[in-house]
């Protein structure tokens, strides 16, 4: 386009040059025509300045309305710059027929364009002419616009509601954890009367000094409007003062009614201008700024008064300014939006909101196209920070702000009581906080440097840690953890910890994520026991180590395969024990070194593992390797429920025992050494099942199958044995139900119908007298001890259930629900299939009462039969009041003896078990409850009652303070061995996750779990 302009404007120079030099006789007798036309016809000589003088006096007449006149005089003159160029062409070059051409076309647009600025009395002449044939039309087209200017007021109005009730419930819990007295400021203009200001956020402790405004900003803040209306004159400085901090939930955001109303569309073609109708002044309507190209959402300026620029291409807004764009809400006394560059300036009082966020300031740059931000001594909210700087800046196009020269803290208060200073912090919304050299205040006084920080916000765990106490086995001790953060994907904890009856100790904890191939830890604790730091030295001095690794992978979605490693290296079998007590009985006392990969699909499941013993004090099962592969239920005929099912497994198996024992804190090899165990097995089980429904309500289910297991060798170092054993069996179960019309509310149990479902189920099963015998074989797991079998498991459930209104539905719920089940073996005769007599073998039962959603009761029981005598109990009791009181109680009671393996294990521990083995009975009660003294003050209380020896085994007592930011735990726990501890914990309630594993957990049963299992 400018080569094009250039070129207009040196070729016709060039041509006249040429006819000077060379046809200057030519041009003296045109001259002399010229001026002899003028003197005959004066008045054309004239035009221009008569049109011009036209052109003047119109549009004085149209000096109100700055909207139709831009639209108009920005065309006007372009034409008439385009009017000259051409003329001056033909002057050159009267045979120019292109310039003449183009000239007309000018003319006949500038013609168009002075229409809308014709005389009132004929411009209404003209449209009275079409009033009658276009009447309908307008009307129809001016009822849609007021139906969808209704329709945009109304979500417009929506949206801003919903910003404040979110506003106000997030700002009110904040409200209800503050102590700090709240305040409303008032700023007073110079130029105006004294009016109450929007709230604002909290100042840091001393006033920030406001950074002098460029010369380039005050050029566009002071740039003139058209000539007709008054440039607006920025306002004289303010006095500084401190302001007092006030939440946005005292005194949310008002959007007053718009007191003056400008329409401004989009340009829709160069060629003619926008016609605007004169506003209804009884509607008010919001200002539109109209989007980019490509661009279908205006941004809304609401204000007391707003007023358009068309020169400048700027809208100016006054007094009660809000916008409302996407989801962004702004709100200030004064707004300036460029059109081109779709920037505002916003002054007074600023806040802006937006996704989960909102900074404030005196004054603020913002754009609406990139959403990039500047505040001068600005405050931003992005909870869980907060922070205050002297410029906050939101970087465009991304969730990021940055705040220079600044600080960053969680406490909401005016004066913090703690905060992290930096030269610049960096805040990625719902990401991380990232900071370089920074200093951690607490008040005034500075505690810590560290070079860099970061606090990821998906976690709950401070960054950093320190837990003094005092324990018996220990000592005196301080436990410190500090959270490293390289990248996304790598990430720690380095601790540091010191007991005085044992010494140093460090370690570190490495988090990792690899691309699509999964996650997993590195783990590494290294203690000095009794090494030259310890005080009271309790034995001689050695170094005692853990190594962990864990990695954990699933594929895509498509293979349903998942990948775990792990690996645990120890230096004695009590390391866990001693440094890590509560992962000790939580997690079992034989960490486990295995490879796994597990496919699983609807057709078949596979699994291949690789076991290793890596702790020659330990004796461990291993395989190398073993692969499983099973064929769940697998239907054979498309007409007929006739299925198939496969289990089978291939594994070299070797037991490797321990070589050592380890007491006193000293290794002594067995003797004489023992000898790995090893055989290669391969298993196979093939089933053959029909599901049948008799009398369309009881179901059967006969199978049949054969298990066939291959043995490299046995006990008696045979080689290459194949035992077989055929397996049979039949499934039945009916179902009986009834609905009782009953309809209360007792109690609040909100009953709504009732209906009881009684469920009995019969299995039997047979397994004849394997092929060997399993006293001939080395007895590695399950499989190896098969025998003949002969029984049926009986049981009976009845569940009661009701209707309740979840979801904005009803649906049905479980009251209660109990289980009985009984296993009938029966006994033959030299292996034959006579029966003689038969006896049961144990009687179980099951209840689940959950009569509210807030509390529920799981009770189990298991009879002994040949004694009549309770051989296993559980009962367990779960209730919350939210966040004001919880309570768990539970009961367990065990016979239990060295050969027994299989109880109820919701609820047991590693103490319990190692308990009833000793003493040969389990009478515990256990509970663990929480209490809200008041909105500061809650305690809570965790007891292990041994009733049998009539004694606490464990209690522990902690009372916590909320310090407004800071929750402070202090808590006292006591063991029957004599062993106290000690600690005092100060964590933030915004990362209010334990730390360390000191706390003891009451070990709650799972919501309706109907499972058992056993203890290895």
């Amino acid at each position: 386009m400018y080569v094009s302009t250039i070129s207009s404007i040196i070729t016709p120079m060039k041509l006249l040059s040429d006819n000077i030099i060379k046809r200057r006789r030519i041009m003296q007798i045109i001259l002399l025509a010229f001026f002899v036309f003028a003197a005959i016809y004066p008045e054309t000589a004239s035009a221009g300045s008569s049109k011009k003088e036209n052109l003047d006096y119109r549009r004085m007449m149209l000096k109100n309305d700055h909207l139709e006149a831009g639209n108009i005089y920005y065309k006007i003159e372009m034409y008439e710059k385009a009017v000259d160029q051409f003329e001056r062409a033909l002057e050159i070059d009267p045979q120019d027929k292109k310039a003449a051409a183009l000239l007309d076309a000018a003319k006949n647009k500038m013609g168009i364009a002075l229409k809308p600025v014709m005389p009132r009395e004929e411009e209404k002449r003209l449209k009275k002419l079409e009033a009658e044939r276009e009447r309908g039309v307008r009307l129809e087209a001016k009822k849609r616009e007021a139906e969808e200017a209704a329709i945009k007021k109304a979500k417009a109005r929506e949206a801003i509601s919903e910003a404040k009730r979110e506003r106000q419930a997030e700002e009110k819990t904040r409200r209800e954890a503050s102590n700090a007295s709240k305040a409303v400021s008032k700023t007073t203009s110079p130029a105006k009367e004294e009016k109450a200001l929007a709230p604002v956020e909290p100042l840091p402790e001393e006033p920030v000094q406001i950074k002098p405004v460029d010369e380039s900003e005050k050029a566009v803040s002071e740039a003139p409007a058209v000539e007709q209306t008054q440039p607006v004159q920025a306002p004289p400085a303010k006095e500084e003062k401190e302001i007092l901090p006030v939440t946005p939930a005292e005194k949310p955001v008002q959007t007053p009614p718009v007191k003056e109303e400008k329409e401004i569309l989009p340009k829709t073609s160069a060629e003619e201008p926008v016609q605007t109708a004169a506003p209804d002044k009884s509607e008010k309507a919001p200002s539109l700024i109209p989007g980019k190209t490509g661009s279908a959402e205006p941004v809304v300026v609401n204000g007391d008064k707003v007023e358009y620029f068309h020169e400048q291409k700027r809208v100016i807004g006054v007094g009660n300014v809000s916008i409302e764009y996407k989801d962004v809400l702004l709100t200030c006394e004064k707004i300036t939006v460029y059109l081109d560059t779709r920037e505002a300036i916003a002054e007074g009082n600023v806040r802006v909101a937006q996704k989960g966020a909102f900074f404030t300031g005196d004054k603020v740059s913002y754009n609406f196209d990139t959403r990039q931000a500047s505040v001068i001594d600005g405050y931003l909210n992005a909870n869980p920070f907060y922070g205050r700087a002297k410029e906050v800046s939101k970087v465009a196009n991304k969730d990021q702000f940055n705040l220079d020269y600044g600080y960053m803290t969680t406490c909401d208060l005016d004066k913090p009581h703690y905060r992290i200073q930096s030269k610049q912090v960096k805040i990625y919304l719902g990401d991380k906080v990232v900071a370089h050299h920074i200093f951690f205040f607490v008040g005034k006084v500075p505690i810590f440097y560290f070079p860099y920080y970061v606090q990821p916000l998906n976690e709950k765990k401070m960054h950093i840690t320190v837990i003094p106490g005092n324990r018996k086995e220990w000592g005196y001790y301080a436990l410190t953890s500090f959270r490293y953060y390289l990248d996304d994907k790598n990430k720690g904890d380095f601790l540091l910890d010191y007991r005085s009856k044992k010494g140093l100790a460090a370690g570190i904890n490495h988090y990792y994520t690899v691309p699509n191939m999964g996650n997993g830890a590195f783990k590494v604790y290294y203690a000095d026991d009794n090494g030259k730091a310890a005080f009271d030295h309790m034995g001689p001095e050695q170094t005692r180590y853990r190594y962990q690794a864990r990695h954990d992978w699933d594929m895509a979605e498509d293979t349903g395969t998942k990948v775990t490693f792990e690996f645990n290296k120890l230096s004695d079998p009590n390391v866990i024990k001693d440094y890590f007590y509560n992962e000790y009985e939580e997690l079992g006392t034989i960490p486990d070194n295995y490879l796994s990969i597990v496919t699983q699909k609807s057709e078949y499941s596979s699994e291949f593992m690789v076991r290793k013993s890596f702790n020659n004090f330990y004796n461990v099962v291993e395989r190398m390797p073993e692969y499983k592969f099973d064929i769940p239920n697998l239907k054979l005929l498309k007409d007929q429920p006739l299925y198939y099912k496969l289990n089978s497994s291939a594994v070299y198996l070797n037991y490797a025992p321990a070589t050592t024992t380890y007491q006193n804190n000293v290794f002594t090899n067995i003797t004489p050494q023992p000898k790995d165990v090893n055989t290669a097995r391969v298993d196979v089980y093939n089933q053959i099942s029909y599901a049948a429904r008799v009398f369309k309500a009881l179901n059967l289910t006969p199978y049949a199958g054969v298990e066939e297991t291959y043995y490299s060798k046995n006990i008696w170092d045979d080689k290459n044995l194949i035992r077989g054993i055929f397996k049979a069996g039949l499934d039945a179960s009916i179902k009986f139900y009834k609905t009782y019309n009953v309809t209360s509310d007792f109690m609040g149990l909100n009953i709504n119908n009732l209906r009881h479902v009684i469920t009995p189920t019969a299995n039997y099963y047979y397994s004849h007298q394997p092929t060997i015998s399993k006293n001939n074989l080395n007895q590695f797991d399950a499989i190896d001890t098969l025998t003949s079998q002969n029984g049926v498991v009986l049981g009976l459930e009845n569940r009661l259930q009701t209707k309740r209104l979840e979801g904005g539905q009803m649906k049905s719920v479980d009251l209660a629900t109990l289980y009985i089940t009984s296993d009938w073996a029966f006994t033959q005769d030299n292996g034959n299939t006579t029966i003689k007599y038969g006896k049961f073998k144990t009687l179980d039962f099951e209840l689940d009462l959950i009569p509210y959603s807030w509390a529920y009761l799981v009770a189990k029981a298991s009879i002994n039969t040949k004694t009549n005598a309770l051989q296993t109990s559980s009962v367990d009791l779960v209730s919350t009041g939210g966040d004001k009181w919880n309570l768990s109680a539970g009961y367990r009671y065990a016979k239990i003896s060295t050969g027994l393996t299989s109880l109820f294990t919701n609820g047991w521990d590693t103490q319990d078990w190692n308990q009833g083995v000793s003493t040969g009975l389990t009478n515990l009660f256990t509970m663990d409850g929480m209490y809200k003294i008041s909105e500061k003050w809650r305690i809570r209380a965790y007891e292990r009652f041994n009733i049998k020896n009539v004694s606490f085994q464990e209690q522990e007592y902690t009372i916590s303070r909320d310090l407004h930011c800071w929750i402070g735990e202090f808590t006292y726990n006591y063991r029957s061995n004599g062993d106290q501890s000690l600690w005092f914990v100060l964590k933030l309630k915004a990362f209010p996750d334990y730390p360390v594993g000191l706390k003891r957990t009451y070990s709650r049963p799972r919501f309706g779990s109907t499972s058992t299992g056993n203890i290895q």
